[in-house]
C-alpha cells in the first residue's frame, strides 16, 4: 500500500492478511503431521521474536531450509524440487519479458518523448520496470539457492548446467535490440537459450508492440490514463 492508502485500501488488505494467516496455519498443521521434528524448531523461531511476525514474513520451513540434523522424508525434497525447478523456469520467463519490454520502452522514449513533463513520466515508467527486473532477478537467486540445498539430498547434478548462477552480467535483453556494445562483440546472455525462450519471446514481443503503441500515445497527449 503507498502512504495515502484509502480506507477501503486497508481494509482489503487486512481482509486478504487473515485469508493468507489462516490458509498457512492450516498447512502448518499438515506439515507438523507429516514431519514432527519441525515443530520444536518453530517454536524456538516464534519464541525467539521479539514481536508478532507479519503474515509475509512467517517462515514456512520448507525442506531446503531445514538443518541436516532433521529427517525429512525424500519424498518431500521431490516434491519441493519440481516445485523450485518450475518457479525458476517461470521466473526466467518473468524476467525475460520485462527485459523485451524495457528494451520496447527505451525505444519509445527515444522516439516519442519530448519536453519536461513526458520526460519525467517515460522515466517513472522506466523505473517501475527496472524495479520489477531487479525482483525477478532476486527471487530467481532465492530459488536457485534452495536447489543447490536439494541438488546433493536427491543426487540431481544436471541441473545447473539449464538453470546456470545469475549475475548482474547475464541480465540484459537480446543482442537485436542491445545497442551497448558494437555488431561484432555482441552476445547473447544465456537466460535466452534456456528452454521455451523463443515462445516467450514472441509472446512478449507482441506485449511490448502494445506498450510502445501505449506510450507513445500517452507521451503526446499526457491527459491520457
Amino acid at each position: 500500500m503507498g502512504l495515502h492508502a484509502t480506507n477501503l485500501q486497508k481494509a482489503k488488505f487486512l481482509e486478504r492478511s487473515n485469508s493468507l494467516r489462516r490458509k498457512i496455519e492450516a498447512w502448518i498443521s499438515v506439515q507438523q503431521l507429516h514431519i514432527p521434528s519441525i515443530a520444536p524448531l518453530r517454536f524456538r523461531d516464534d519464541a525467539a521474536a521479539a514481536k508478532p511476525v507479519a503474515v509475509q514474513d512467517i517462515k514456512l520451513f520448507l525442506p531446503s531450509f531445514l538443518p541436516r540434523s532433521i529427517d525429512c522424508p525424500i519424498l518431500f525434497l521431490r516434491y519441493e524440487w519440481d516445485f523450485r525447478y518450475a518457479q525458476a523456469e517461470e521466473t526466467l520467463n518473468e524476467l525475460r519479458g520485462v527485459l523485451i519490454l524495457q528494451s520496447h520502452m527505451l525505444k519509445s522514449k527515444n522516439r516519442y518523448v519530448r519536453g519536461q513533463r513526458q520526460m519525467t513520466r517515460s522515466a517513472k515508467l522506466l523505473d517501475n520496470v527496472q524495479q520489477k527486473v531487479h525482483e525477478a532477478v532476486a527471487r530467481y537467486r532465492r530459488i536457485r539457492t534452495a536447489l543447490e540445498t536439494l541438488s546433493p539430498l536427491l543426487l540431481n547434478a544436471d541441473w545447473g548446467n539449464t538453470l546456470r548462477v545469475l549475475d548482474d552480467a547475464d541480465v540484459k535483453g537480446l543482442t537485436s535490440m542491445d545497442n551497448s556494445a558494437s555488431e561484432g562483440r555482441k552476445r547473447l546472455s544465456w537466460i535466452w537459450k534456456v528452454h521455451g525462450t523463443s515462445a516467450d519471446a514472441d509472446e512478449c514481443t507482441q506485449a511490448g508492440r502494445f506498450l510502445q503503441f501505449y506510450l507513445s500515445v500517452t507521451c503526446l497527449n499526457p491527459n491520457i490514463k
